[in-house]
């Protein structure tokens, strides 16, 4: 392939490469994050890195969720390889910067330094003990689950479901399943799928698939089997937000029209702002009725209804301190 040939990347629905260019993309962001012109292994924290040397990287490519987790994995390789608990800092640096030339002497000397401290074994520790409670454990290797489903569905003419994602990526190439448990939890998706009356919801519906029905409802956030997505969580204060903003606007508009009642001439965002009180979203000067909110409520991306939801909290706490002087004006007129 010449260098200014392009590689088209399909994504699927929830913004997962796949195929084989997908893995083309998923490889080639390994190999920038492991050169260490681009970004050193002695940061500890992926979020401590500094922005711009990952808006250098992005300038390159543009997926930086994948980019931290292979950074991390990188690292992991490395103490996979180097690290011995019997051997000094120094002895560590030596024996693993000869054998491989990708790594960075001095960033390598402050990332072994970090292994040794007393909080980094401490860590070390709880995740080992994490990872000895995992009693499902995938053998699906480095494809993600993403392309895992994508492959399914140009072979089977549909998508899988979860059900089906978790037997394929428990089930070893010789056909073995992982253990007792994994075989417990898929014959309880066999009958699920072979029962004519249980009615499921679509794939996209976690809350009502094969999956769900078995290993219940998701706890954590993330959701099970279909690779790294917004979690549960996101989407769940997402609809909260959504609703209660609703509600806040309501209030907003009655509070507006009560005021515009008694005080049919007021400079409303003038007197709000004798109070500090600023209108949330209101860049106008005159009165407001409430289709007009309405209309531009509806018009509004979910991000922003994010940010008026809170200045939204904002505004009623302060109108809750000033309910008297509010009080007092509608007296007076």
């Amino acid at each position: 392939m010449s260098s200014s040939q392009k590689i088209v990347v399909t994504f699927n629905r929830f913004g997962k490469p796949i195929g084989d260019e997908g893995n083309e993309l998923v490889q080639y962001l390994g190999t920038l994050v492991r050169m260490a012109n681009h970004v050193g292994i002695d940061y500890d924290d992926w979020r401590k890195i500094p922005i711009q040397k990952k808006e250098d990287m992005l300038s390159l490519l543009f997926i930086r969720l994948k980019q931290g987790k292979k950074w991390r994995t990188w690292k992991g390789s490395l103490k996979a390889r180097a690290y011995d608990s019997s051997l000094t800092i120094d002895q560590i640096v030596e024996q693993q910067t000869e054998k491989d030339n990708r790594v960075n002497p001095t960033q390598f000397k402050k990332l072994v330094t970090h292994w040794f401290t007393p909080e980094y074994q401490s860590m070390c520790d709880l995740r080992r003990k994490s990872r000895a409670k995992m009693e499902e454990p995938h053998v699906s290797g480095t494809k993600s689950f993403a392309r895992l489903a994508h492959e399914e569905a140009l072979k089977n003419g549909v998508y899988p479901t979860r059900g089906q994602i978790y037997v394929k990526t428990r089930t070893r190439k010789n056909g073995n399943i992982v253990n007792e448990k994994v075989a417990q939890v898929m014959t309880s998706l066999q009958a699920i799928a072979s029962d004519s009356s249980n009615t499921l919801g679509s794939v996209d519906d976690f809350s009502n698939d094969d999956y769900s029905k078995v290993k219940g409802p998701e706890k954590r956030g993330y959701i099970r089997c279909v690779g790294r997505m917004p979690t549960v969580k996101e989407k769940v204060v997402s609809c909260s937000n959504d609703s209660s903003v609703e509600q806040l606007k309501t209030m907003v508009n009655v509070m507006e029209n009560i005021i515009q009642e008694h005080i049919p001439n007021a400079n409303l965002s003038g007197i709000l702002s004798n109070m500090n009180i600023q209108m949330p979203g209101n860049t106008s000067t005159g009165p407001r009725n409430s289709n007009s909110v309405n209309q531009r409520a509806s018009s509004e991306s979910h991000h922003n209804d994010g940010n008026h939801f809170y200045e939204l909290l904002s505004f009623l706490c302060s109108y809750k301190y000033s309910l008297f002087v509010l009080s007092v004006i509608l007296f007076i007129f």
